[in-house]
């Protein structure tokens, strides 16, 4: 299945997400987009990633150090100037995933200090709901569609793509 928005909503979403009409096009879109990618993303990429960690014990330590660097590079973007610079709605969306994300290594790893700084912003809840969505939703990939929506519900993005057939 494709995921997006035909251009006729695309103007509702970002209205909906309070990116300013006053950013040129291709950056609104940019937000949008980068959004709703990592929405699609890193709700399924967890159950990747938990298949790789169960699968294939022998790779851990290499899932483990990359896990690392991609929770520095998550974490970059929780600096005042960033969360400033960027629409409330957009930040907040993305934050609570990257602290899901964090919220789930942080366990498996033992290692707390990854989650902190989300839990001091305050995303304890919805981080903790995304997490809750992975072990509602049954994990099979014909069930990937319905974890990215409940992930959207979670984050107030329901209704801001529209899935659609995908042809080859």
């Amino acid at each position: 299945m494709n995921f997006g928005l035909p251009n006729s909503r695309r103007d509702e979403a970002i209205r909906r997400l309070q990116i300013p009409g006053t950013l040129p096009s291709k950056v609104q879109d940019m937000l949008l987009d980068g959004l709703l990618l990592q929405l699609r993303s890193m709700s399924v990429g967890f159950r990747v990633d938990e298949w790789l960690r169960q699968s294939h014990p022998e790779l851990r330590q290499l899932q483990a150090e990359s896990v690392r660097q991609q929770l520095q590079e998550n974490a970059k973007a929780l600096s005042p100037q960033i969360r400033q610079s960027m629409p409330k709605q957009v930040v907040n969306g993305n934050t609570a995933m990257n602290g899901a994300y964090a919220l789930f290594w942080s366990r498996v790893l033992g290692e707390a200090q990854q989650w902190l700084p989300y839990k001091a912003l305050g995303y304890e809840n919805q981080a903790g709901a995304l997490l809750k969505a992975l072990d509602m939703v049954p994990d099979e990939p014909g069930q990937d569609c319905a974890l990215v929506d409940q992930w959207a519900l979670t984050l107030g993005l329901a209704g801001t793509y529209e899935w659609s057939p995908y042809h080859a």
